[in-house]
């Protein structure tokens, strides 16, 4: 999952440390098409936007006729280490449904953190 392109990794890195985001893009990344980006300055205002929307977007950028959306899962301490994404045809995905999309992805993504969180909590207590 090339997290400088896809939508579900975008929107787990954009809420790590400054110094794993740093590790994760020090190697070469893929630039599979020409909507790609390997810029370090446009990652980072990549994954501000990311932090500002609450999602993370994937247009063209692995697959030039496909587009992706994903919501972070936020752990009730804030750690984010998955994410909730869709993927289809650019037209399917980037249209007026798309608001309809990201309630259902955030709707998912709030039940899976509840469940982890619990989960948290329970192995805390042991």
């Amino acid at each position: 999952m090339p997290v400088n392109a896809a939508a579900t990794g975008k929107a787990i890195m954009a809420f790590q440390s400054k110094e794993l985001i740093a590790e994760a893009l020090s190697n070469e990344l893929p630039k599979p098409t020409v909507n790609s980006h390997t810029s370090r300055k446009w990652i980072d205002q990549e994954f501000a936007k990311v932090r500002r929307m609450g999602y993370a977007t994937c247009i063209g950028e692995i697959d030039e006729g496909l587009a992706a959306l994903a919501v972070p899962v936020t752990l009730s301490d804030g750690t984010v280490l998955q994410s909730v994404g869709m993927t289809g045809p650019l037209e399917r995905i980037m249209n007026k449904q798309m608001e309809d999309r990201l309630g259902a992805l955030r709707e998912t993504a709030a039940a899976l953190s509840k469940a982890l969180s619990r989960g948290m909590a329970v192995n805390s207590r042991r």
